[in-house]
């Protein structure tokens, strides 16, 4: 009798186990690994199944783990599993990644995920990888739970910090490029670092660079034919070191799909030889843009607000980002802005050829509270700034008051170019030619500390 209860609850026991693995096939693997799961007790199986289930794994999913390592289905509950995922999600780690996880890796469950994440972790905290960060990384690159920190990851983290990447450097590079660790530090890493300083990138940029354009260290493709393009141009191997630093996304880009229909757009409107290197040397990044969908629309913008075909170029050698400006956030917006305050269409472009920069203002920020200031505090004309739009580029804060303040009631007297248009030295002059000149119009002035050139307050602090 005793026998046949026996293999009753052995039957039981087995048709619980195959519900869990799904697959009968797979039984007499999982039994011959692990036959100490025909001794469990069927309320001890349907617990560890329970909680499974419970963090939102499907038969499936189980039947995967059970496969993989059967003796998870003998791990306690509340020692061994529910650890294991309050340790996730302590990492950051939201429930629904935490089981992606463990149904990669059942081993976090059985071999304590303590004993695996604690050295990774804790080294990646060593070498700069903020804590709030590592669980996102973890998801996005679960081969590092398999990595050998000492012999896998050491080396890495090592020389990333002896190109001068600074903590706050490593975490963006690791954050940003979890791939970085499967990569060889021989064949990957040290020649591309090696090929960018020889092309002008200063050794202690590197860091700062690779925080920018982390893909960088993955590319064993030859930079060559890039390099070879805008020497070609007529930049300077000098130079080119700082248009890779300024904008390494240029040696992800194909020659003759993105670099070569630019140039020549740019050349089209009049941007050829020095105008063509100056505008490479501002917005190096212009060579990533789309012809037909930024370029070409940018300059029939331009040619819809009467700026004539010829002075675009000049306006793009001045201040490339013109082209790169978008039409309906920037360019539409700040056009509507200007022309609802007053200035007319024949204003506008002649505002723009002035200071080209102007379109690219932000009106909450700058232009209005400007414009406010000059109307009800300075009480002087819009009139005036078609002439001098400048007055736009100069801060409110360290200059327009100041100088505002400064010459009082003889400020009425004075244009706005000859008062902002000139350096603090020059400025500083010009008030005491004023006060040299009519000594009537030292009762004008307001008596706060003037405005010191920074070479002469240089001077007094050395003598000081």
């Amino acid at each position: 009798m005793l026998n046949r209860f026996t293999i009753m609850l052995q039957e039981v026991r087995m048709n619980f186990i195959f519900l869990l693995c799904n697959r009968y096939e797979h039984l007499p693997g999982i039994l011959s690994s692990w036959p100490q799961l025909l001794s469990y007790e069927c309320d001890r199986l349907a617990l560890v199944a329970e909680y499974l289930t419970s963090i939102g794994l499907t038969l499936k999913e189980i039947g995967k783990l059970v496969t993989k390592y059967p003796k998870i289905l003998g791990q306690d509950v509340s020692k061994d599993l529910h650890p294991t995922i309050m340790l996730l999600e302590n990492l950051g780690i939201s429930l629904k990644d935490a089981k992606r996880l463990v149904v990669r890796d059942p081993t976090l469950f059985t071999d304590k995920a303590e004993k695996k994440l604690g050295p990774l972790v804790e080294y990646l905290q060593q070498i700069g990888v903020q804590r709030k960060h590592i669980g996102g990384l973890l998801v996005r690159r679960p081969v590092l739970l398999d990595s050998d920190v000492e012999k896998d990851l050491g080396p890495i983290g090592d020389y990333l910090k002896s190109i001068n990447a600074s903590t706050d450097d490593i975490d963006k590079i690791v954050t940003s490029f979890p791939w970085l660790f499967c990569y060889d530090l021989e064949q990957d890493f040290r020649p591309t670092v090696l090929h960018l300083e020889s092309l002008g990138v200063e050794p202690g940029l590197m860091g700062k660079l690779f925080r920018r354009h982390p893909q960088l260290l993955k590319n064993r493709h030859n930079f060559e034919l890039k390099t070879v393009f805008l020497l070609n141009l007529g930049l300077e191997q000098k130079d080119l070191g700082k248009v890779i630093y300024n904008a390494p996304q240029l040696l992800g880009l194909s020659v003759e799909e993105n670099m070569v229909p630019t140039v020549k757009f740019l050349r089209s409107l009049g941007v050829k030889g020095p105008a063509l290197l100056k505008v490479l040397k501002t917005k190096p990044m212009i060579l990533a843009y789309s012809v037909e969908g930024k370029l070409q629309p940018n300059v029939k913008f331009l040619e819809s607000i009467q700026i004539q075909p010829e002075d675009i170029g000049k306006l793009v050698t001045r201040h490339p980002q013109l082209l790169t400006l978008s039409v309906e956030k920037n360019l539409k917006p700040t056009v509507s802005y200007f022309l609802d305050l007053g200035f007319t269409k024949q204003e506008l472009p002649d505002m723009i050829r002035r200071l080209p920069s102007l379109l690219g203002f932000s009106i909450t920020t700058v232009l209005d509270p400007k414009y406010r200031y000059l109307v009800d505090s300075m009480k002087r004309s819009r009139a005036e700034l078609v002439q001098f739009p400048q007055f736009f580029s100069y801060s409110l804060a360290k200059r327009i008051i100041p100088r505002h303040n400064r010459l009082g009631e003889l400020f009425g007297s004075l244009s706005l170019g000859s008062v902002y248009g000139c350096s603090d030295e020059v400025f500083e002059k010009k008030v005491q030619r004023l006060l040299t000149q009519s000594s009537s119009h030292k009762s004008s002035l307001v008596r706060i500390p003037r405005v010191v050139p920074k070479r002469q307050s240089v001077n007094n602090k050395v003598k000081s």
